[in-house]
């Protein structure tokens, strides 16, 4: 069932209509890696399981887009991250899990 029925309502100045597939899923994740190759980007999204100590990540979908495409969702994060730390203040990562800039 899809998360709110608000993403399918367009404005005037916006040219698609959204609606949900049939198959739309709504899936958690809290373990992301990204790869890529000369014509795609993708991000392979999983979940952390089991006991402390014993953690596996079992991975739930893989998420491929163009270049072009990946530089939007770029944007949007950076906005509703930006958005989410002005509402609910920083957010902060545990040590050691945030990737190297490269």
């Amino acid at each position: 069932m899809p998360p709110s029925d608000n993403l399918e309502r367009s404005t005037s100045a916006d040219p698609f209509q959204y609606t949900f597939a049939p198959d739309f899923k709504l899936t958690y994740t809290n373990f992301v890696q990204g790869l890529f190759s000369p014509l795609d980007l993708g991000l392979m999204c999983g979940e952390v399981v089991g006991a402390e100590g014993k953690n596996a990540v079992q991975w739930k979908i893989k998420l491929t887009m163009s270049p072009a495409e990946a530089k939007i969702v770029h944007r949007i994060l950076s906005n509703l991250l930006r958005n989410y730390e002005k509402a609910f203040g920083d957010i902060s990562v545990p040590a050691g899990l945030m990737p190297d800039e490269q």
